[in-house]
């Protein structure tokens, strides 16, 4: 284990070479391969190579034999079930979750079977189970509870949060949240410290408290920054959420500044659709390339909220200029990519508005 994730995924995979080219009669045995590369994995999560991640746990699923340890078995199952969330597969995270919870009985009672049931929780709850949610929610924190898992027990709560009526952006709900990052900082998880801390900032910035978002935004980058995560998940949406509360409220020097810190290395690295206020503030000024840069967004792996951002910026960009076929292409082709199970996003609205500007 060593400080800088990107180091540390190197290292995991350098042993897995290693492995591959050592004899297989001289081998230990044991499940070496899948936990090195379950190691791996989590490796490239906090790096932030979401994608890479996925891959590694895949090819640890692929690596189990039949006679598997049952729980090696459900914990490399609920893994890539939490990596397939943070890729927006969806469907396949829900459809892993459900495996690995089928895998361990929950009597007697086990860490392992609380962290599946907490893995599963979050995976229903994206795809829109959330009667199934609350009922595993509910039942895994008593166990984690009794068992005194205290972090799986953080990060039950946050999700009991949005489930049980007290949402994030209440009084209650930050109650409960600030429960569960003191719960996970008592047990050392810097990722569930990082979840609460996420939603702490974003529930202030739903109920349009936008300045109080920004301390806990900051102190989620902060802590991240300490524990060598800034380019894991919840760091990122950290990121983006600080920038954009700050665009909103008009500190669009202080939004560029942050985002130039980039080239300079004196500051997080600003990526992906955390460029996405620096692009606001760029287009309402008048730059010519933010278009560009904002179709640069598409490229690669698709990601619903570098999708979203390009949206914005591509629709706004073409309205900006008069051309109100390109205005409703880029709007009806973004709200298409971005509907999930049905849903059309609420950024439709927003969409839909820049659009019509050009057409009327």
């Amino acid at each position: 284990r060593v400080g800088a994730p990107a180091e540390e995924l190197r290292h995991v995979e350098a042993a897995l070479d290693l492995w591959t080219a050592v004899d297989a009669s001289a081998r230990p045995a044991g499940p070496h391969a899948v936990t090195l590369t379950l190691r791996a994995s989590a490796a490239a999560v906090h790096a932030g190579e979401l994608h890479r991640a996925v891959s590694l746990t895949r090819s640890a699923l692929a690596g189990l034999g039949q006679d598997a340890d049952l729980e090696l078995a459900a914990r490399v199952r609920y893994t890539l079930a939490g990596n397939l969330l943070s890729v927006d597969d969806l469907e396949a995270a829900y459809a892993h979750s459900s495996e690995a919870l089928a895998l361990i009985p929950a009597e007697p009672p086990s860490s392992t079977w609380v962290w599946a049931a907490a893995t599963h929780v979050t995976t229903a709850r994206q795809v829109g189970e959330n009667e199934t949610a609350l009922r595993v929610a509910r039942r895994a924190l008593r166990v984690a509870e009794e068992l005194e898992v205290t972090d799986a027990r953080a990060d039950l709560l946050i999700s009991l949060t949005s489930l049980e009526g007290h949402n994030r952006a209440t009084t209650a709900g930050r109650e409960r949240l600030l429960e569960a990052r003191d719960l996970a900082r008592r047990a050392g998880n810097a990722p569930v410290e990082l979840r609460a801390l996420f939603n702490l900032a974003i529930g202030c910035f739903e109920s349009g408290d936008l300045e109080e978002c920004l301390p806990w935004a900051s102190e989620g980058l902060d802590r991240a920054r300490r524990a060598g995560l800034l380019s894991s998940p919840y760091p990122r949406e950290m990121r983006y959420l600080r920038l954009l509360v700050r665009y909103t409220l008009g500190h669009w020097d202080e939004v560029l500044r942050e985002s130039a810190e980039e080239d300079t290395g004196q500051g997080p690295v600003v990526e992906g659709h955390a460029l996405g206020p620096g692009l606001y503030v760029a287009l309402a000024r008048g730059d010519s390339g933010v278009a560009d840069r904002a179709a640069a967004l598409l490229e690669g792996p698709f990601d619903w909220m570098a999708r979203m951002v390009a949206a914005v910026v591509l629709t706004d960009a073409a309205a900006l200029r008069g051309d109100a076929e390109d205005a409703v292409r880029w709007m009806r082709s973004s709200v298409e990519a971005l509907t999930e199970a049905g849903t059309r996003p609420t950024v439709t609205l927003r969409l839909a508005a820049l659009a019509l500007s050009a057409v009327a």
